[in-house]
Formats: structure tokens, C-alpha cells, sequence
């Protein structure tokens, strides 16, 4: 399964203030192949825009700095799921939780905790169960093969 736990440490608070400081920039996002709600609200980082260099530090720091990220903060609020899928542009993601509370995915069939891991959406049915907590993440959807992305992460962030 290419699913890699990063030895990486953010700083949760300063990231979390960061979305805290441009939420108002973020929007609802709808499964559309699902019953759609309002759940997940997503802040996008494009590239042309005034706010992308708020992740540089981070993505220089995995080796991805330079690469098509497509970064974004994503916060599911309590009691909400995201329903199982795969991604279907064969995307690679690296997703840092931002609160204390460690969070859980599901991939194929298996319970993942996760701080910073790096996973192969576009070939892994994927979901998350709804619990009685939020979440917020820093995630970059990555648009490179996988072998690629693995060899750009250093050796001591992928705990070799």
C-alpha cells in the first residue's frame, strides 16, 4: 500500500492562525457524486495568489516546493464523514493534521492515525468516519508519480 507516515513536525498553532486569518477566503465544498452538505470548508492556495507562499516553508521542508502541491487547508467539522472514494486524477496527497487530537482515515479497510502522511489517493479507496470532534489539515494534492514524490521527501522525514 503506498501510504508513508512522515516524521515531520508542523507548528500546529502557527498554521492553525494562519487559516484562522484567511478562513474568510475558503468555501464550502460539496461531495457531487454524494449527498451533498455543507461540512468541509476548504481554503485553496493557488498559485497566482497573494496567500501562496504561506506553505513554502513546509514544502521546502518535504523537498515538494517547486512541484504542482495545489496546496490547501481543510476543516471537516464534527459529527461529518467524507464518503469513501478514490481520487480520480491518480493524485498523491501529504495531509498534516493541525489540531491536538490525532485524527483517523480509513484506508482500504484499515484504521489510519495520522499527524503527516503521505498517500497515494488516486489508487487507494480512501474515507473518513464521522466523530464528535473537528478537523483541520494542511494538504497538499500533489499531480507528480508517486516514485517521484518518495524520492524528493528526505530520507529522515520518511523515518528510513
Amino acid at each position: 500500500m503506498n501510504l508513508i507516515h512522515l516524521n515531520y513536525k508542523i507548528d500546529k498553532e502557527k498554521y492553525r492562525k494562519i487559516f484562522y486569518d484567511i478562513h474568510q477566503r475558503g468555501e464550502w465544498y460539496q461531495w457531487k457524486k454524494f449527498e451533498p452538505k455543507l461540512s468541509w470548508w476548504k481554503v485553496y492556495l493557488p498559485d497566482d495568489s497573494d496567500i501562496r507562499h504561506l506553505t513554502k516553508e513546509v514544502e521546502e521542508d518535504l523537498g515538494i516546493w517547486g512541484m504542482n502541491t495545489y496546496p490547501r487547508f481543510a476543516y471537516l467539522f464534527a459529527n461529518n464523514n467524507v464518503p469513501p472514494h478514490v481520487d480520480e486524477d491518480d493524485m498523491t496527497s501529504i495531509q498534516i493534521n493541525l489540531f491536538d487530537k490525532q485524527p483517523v482515515m480509513v484506508v482500504e479497510d484499515k484504521q489510519v492515525p495520522y499527524e503527516c502522511v503521505l498517500l497515494e489517493n488516486g489508487k487507494l479507496r480512501h474515507w473518513v468516519e464521522p466523530v464528535n470532534y473537528d478537523r483541520l489539515m494542511l494538504k497538499f494534492c500533489i499531480r507528480h508519480p508517486w516514485k517521484e514524490i518518495v524520492k524528493r521527501i528526505p530520507d529522515e522525514i520518511q523515518n528510513r
